[in-house]
């Protein structure tokens, strides 16, 4: 992340505003009906069937078993496809199954595959060991696609004959298509000094400072979240926001005041994905269990009431500090991407790249300073942005279930 100006401090105390509830449709109900170009009803039944489709996959694990190959939402359907090989009464006593969490069997489709979930991620895993390995200083983004049933492999241009003959063998000795192309830009976790957005409450999506090293750095609230066993408060944001545990957060006021939150309390960050807890220390804050939204209009209490897992095709929308509310589709999951955290000329980091396993994809705009964001749709949250890649609507996050898990912590829900 590169250093910025430093901002002036200006106070640490927040002031609780009472803010007005909007009555604006869910952000990604409007994003389907303009994308879809269907009605606000459709437009809410779809968006119904995708916020369950993570659900859809668990019953779909346990009726495939070893044979479940992924699961991924079609817009063009509009339906969930579960890719496997499934006996005719496996399949009637899934559509019971689905049956019973009000999803109609028609919006359920069986496509058969030749590769199963875990050889894809698996397959994944090694190219990226085999790169990171061999090209400590190059970067990388491997992506294991269930709907081609195929692996690609994202370098910088330069990198790519040397990528090649790293993998060949690998190549030479896999059923499943591996194919490595050349990139212009690749991944970043970058912050930038920004615009600011409304922060009356403590909650997801409002502007963050923190200071690290002597320098001041911005990124964007996640959710809020509470310790399993302990209680404790604490705000998530993303993992490489933060060098230091200790280092203090501060809210970001309209008015560029700073008002704060607390310390840096412990983070999750390559291997283990890339989120990070604030433990909320200022006692005047007012905890919500919201996230600010600007999708239409300015909805600063959108209700957080539970999360999901990912699936491919979903439709999910994030709110950031520098770009605000913007939705994509989910476009892969389960990637393997490095990021350079050191000033470089194209191709080639300072340092060894780090790399970030089992990430989801994302078409949605952001920008450096949207770090952090929370992933919601539908009032579910799906994870926390980690990284983009420039000049493209292209970003990276870690899934909320993984992100909870690992820093041992449960979603506040309201």
């Amino acid at each position: 992340m590169a250093a910025l100006v430093a901002a002036l401090f200006v106070g640490s105390m927040a002031v609780t505003v009472t803010a007005t509830a909007e009555t604006d449709e869910d952000p990604v109900v409007l994003h389907i009906a303009a994308a879809d170009h269907v009605s606000l009803q459709e437009a809410t039944i779809r968006a119904d069937v995708e916020s369950k489709a993570s659900l859809i996959g668990v019953l779909a694990k346990e009726a495939f078993l070893d044979s479940y190959a992924g699961l991924y939402y079609d817009p063009e359907g509009p339906r969930v496809r579960i890719k496997g090989s499934i006996g005719e009464d496996q399949l009637k006593e899934l559509d019971t199954k689905l049956s019973t969490i009000g999803v109609p069997a028609e919006r359920v489709k069986v496509v058969s595959a030749r590769f199963t979930e875990s050889e894809m991620v698996a397959l994944a895993d090694q190219i990226g060991n085999l790169i990171h390995t061999d090209l400590p200083y190059t970067q990388y983004v491997v992506k294991p696609d269930i709907r081609t049933e195929s692996i690609s492999v994202s370098v910088p241009r330069e990198q790519v004959k040397a990528v090649d003959l790293i993998i060949v063998g690998v190549q030479e000795q896999s059923i499943i298509p591996i194919e490595v192309s050349g990139a212009d830009s690749m991944p970043v976790t970058q912050t930038c000094n920004t615009t600011n957005q409304c922060t009356d409450y403590l909650r997801g999506g409002i502007s963050l400072e923190f200071v690290s090293r002597q320098n001041h750095y911005y990124c964007t609230s996640g959710v809020m979240v509470r310790g399993r066993g302990t209680g404790n408060t604490y705000m998530m944001t993303a993992g490489h926001c933060g060098f230091d545990i200790g280092d203090p957060f501060y809210a970001v006021y309209p008015n560029s005041s700073l008002h704060s939150i607390g310390p840096k309390h412990s983070s999750t960050y390559r291997s283990g994905g890339d989120a990070g807890l604030v433990k909320v220390t200022n006692p005047n804050w007012t905890i919500k269990p919201w996230i600010y939204s600007n999708y239409s209009g300015v909805n600063g209490q959108y209700l957080v009431q539970g999360t999901s897992l990912n699936t491919v095709g979903v439709r999910v929308c994030k709110s950031g500090r520098t770009t605000g509310t913007t939705c994509g589709e989910i476009t892969d999951v389960t990637l393997t991407v490095s990021y350079c955290e050191a000033n470089s000329s194209y191709g080639n980091c300072a340092l060894p790249v780090v790399p970030v396993n089992h990430l989801v994809e994302s078409d949605m705009c952001a920008q450096g300073g949207d770090s952090g964001a929370p992933i919601f749709s539908y009032h579910l949250v799906y994870g926390i942005l980690s990284g983009i890649i420039l000049n493209s609507c292209t970003v990276f996050y870690t899934g909320i279930t993984t992100d909870a898990n690992a820093l041992n912590v449960d979603v506040i829900l309201g």
